[in-house]
């Protein structure tokens, strides 16, 4: 082999390399998108059972910047806590975080939020949500969520993307 055969495959393996690096790019970003919601979908789902085994209320909070938001607003992290008491009634509970669960922090670009006008993930202790409607989360990049985390009233919590639309079972 002569130096300019070399020369030619090391550059035909630098254009490949490059190629390949840019066609990868939206592929990671749809990966952590898709890992984000799989992780809310299962501490929601582990929320339920919790309450279920504690026999106290399991609230999963949406955060942002370390701080509780309401429906309708974006949040950076999911984040569970619990009712004080056993009393599941009391309007304005005093909530304590769970050691058990860690925060599920979501990647950069990617947000989570409970829809305007449904209520946050609230379980009772025997596994039904707060107030006995479905509700969800959704998760997704900024000002378009890309999958819906469907949490039934009582029965599964499924993670399905937006388009095409799945019904939870």
């Amino acid at each position: 082999m002569t130096l300019l055969e070399v020369m030619v495959v090391v550059a035909i393996l630098g254009v490949l390399a490059a190629i390949s690096a840019t066609s990868l790019g939206p592929l990671v970003g749809r990966y952590r998108q898709q890992a984000a919601a799989e992780a809310v979908a299962q501490v929601v789902a582990l929320a339920r059972m919790e309450a279920r085994q504690q026999a106290r209320c399991y609230q999963v909070q949406v955060l942002s910047a370390g701080v509780p938001v309401a429906p309708g607003a974006a949040g950076d992290a999911i984040h569970v806590v619990r009712r004080a008491d056993a009393d599941c009634e009391t309007g304005a509970p005093v909530l304590l975080p769970d050691t058990r669960f860690s925060d599920v922090r979501l990647p950069a670009g990617v947000v989570a939020l409970v829809p305007l006008g449904s209520s946050v993930p609230e379980f009772r202790p025997n596994g039904y949500t707060q107030d006995g409607l479905d509700t969800e989360v959704q998760v997704g990049p900024a000002g378009a969520p890309s999958v819906r985390i469907s949490v039934r009233s009582f029965g599964p919590v499924c993670a399905a993307p937006f388009a095409p639309p799945r019904p939870c079972p």
